[in-house]
């Protein structure tokens, strides 16, 4: 911003489901109640859905995949039968054993 300052703002969204988890507040440097309400829809649609976490040790070409690639896995248990897609949050490559170590969320 031009001649002002940067000052935290924080963004207040809460469930309008009974029995939904508690308000989630973040500081951020937003500057207007628009913005902010965007910002919190958004936080709203991605941590009010129930996510699952997974690190996976797969054998497979290394240095194939990034963080933040999404994957999909499918195993017959841990509801995983039909598939489920998944984000790279976290991947260890071992090129000399074809191995990657892969930590998901989705």
């Amino acid at each position: 911003m031009r001649g002002g300052t940067l000052a935290a703002r924080w963004l207040k969204r809460e469930s309008l489901v009974p029995g939904e988890a508690p308000t989630l507040e973040v500081a951020t440097l937003l500057t207007t109640a628009a913005n902010g309400a965007t910002e919190a829809a958004r936080l709203q649609t991605l941590y009010g859905t129930d996510r699952d976490f997974y690190k996976v040790k797969l054998k497979t070409q290394p240095f194939t995949l990034e963080l933040n690639d999404t994957v999909q896995i499918t195993f017959a248990r841990y509801n995983l039968t039909t598939g489920k897609k998944f984000r790279v949050i976290c991947l260890i490559e071992n090129a000399a054993n074809n191995e990657i170590d892969l930590e998901l969320w989705g």
